[in-house]
């Protein structure tokens, strides 16, 4: 792995999901009200998992249940798989790691600088360009099937980036 990330930190975000209490839909409350820890940043949530900032700029990404988990894990194996196959053209993979805190693994990765290819298209109107062919090339390869415009980034330098290899 990358060793982008720190078990202090995988474990602090972890601690303040779990603690927070449940909130509408069994989500944690912290997620539902997107709050953050002191110096944390609330990014975003999906069915099963929220992300996280750290105040050094590692994206932490937590299970909402401990039942939930295994999809940390999971990301953990294809993350590693994809870096074995690599990125195809005016794609690149993200940095990673995966840290077992309390019997569930919690997923660092490297916050990218830039926007969401949904953002980045239809709500900044930029041209589209290939973007949507090179994600498709990623999903191939990759196996990914939850691969969308909300699921990727656009960096600073124009490279698409999938940042989702959850199911």
């Amino acid at each position: 792995m990358h060793g982008i990330g720190n078990y202090h930190d995988a474990q602090t975000i972890l601690q303040w999901v779990r603690e927070s209490g449940e909130g509408e839909y069994g989500r944690p409350s912290c997620v539902e009200d997107e709050e953050a820890p002191l110096g944390w940043e609330y990014i975003g949530k999906g069915s099963a998992r929220s992300v996280w900032r750290s105040p050094e700029g590692v994206a932490y990404k937590v299970a909402h249940a401990a039942e939930q988990a295994y999809q940390n894990g999971n990301e953990v194996e294809y993350l590693k798989d994809a870096w074995r196959k690599k990125a195809p053209k005016g794609c690149r993979l993200p940095r990673f790691s995966g840290f077992d805190v309390n019997d569930e693994v919690i997923v660092a990765m490297e916050s990218i600088n830039g926007h969401r290819l949904y953002d980045y298209v239809y709500e900044l109107g930029n041209d589209r360009g290939d973007y949507y062919d090179r994600m498709i090339r990623c999903e191939m390869r990759f196996g990914l099937i939850d691969l969308h415009d909300e699921n990727v980034m656009i960096d600073a330098g124009g490279i698409l980036v999938p940042v989702d290899f959850g199911l």
